[in-house]
């Protein structure tokens, strides 16, 4: 049940493809992670989430204007090797990476 639980924050709209995003681009700010994979209202409930369940830090940098930076963490690294092969599994070696 527990884990359940945990898999359901991967069902939540717009997660995996954040995770996604973060692989490829790296660290980014918080507004090119709204232009790029939505401007949903939730997204900063999202993220929040994402953060507790240790997939993400957010980091805000007071000296730059109040910029709030969105990195993968080791688990959150974790989590996209292994979507990442379950998407081949599935769809063979043309997997998305």
């Amino acid at each position: 049940m527990k884990e359940e639980v945990a898999l359901g924050i991967l069902e939540e709209k717009h997660v995996i493809d954040i995770l996604f995003f973060l692989s490829r681009h790296g660290p980014s700010k918080k507004s090119d992670i709204y232009s790029e994979v939505s401007t949903n209202p939730r997204m900063p409930l999202k993220l929040n989430i994402m953060e507790k369940e240790g997939l993400i830090i957010q980091h805000i940098n007071t000296i730059n204007n109040n910029t709030t930076t969105v990195m993968l963490t080791d688990k959150g690294k974790m989590v996209i090797d292994l979507l990442t092969e379950l998407s081949r599994l599935i769809c063979g070696d043309s997997a998305i990476n």
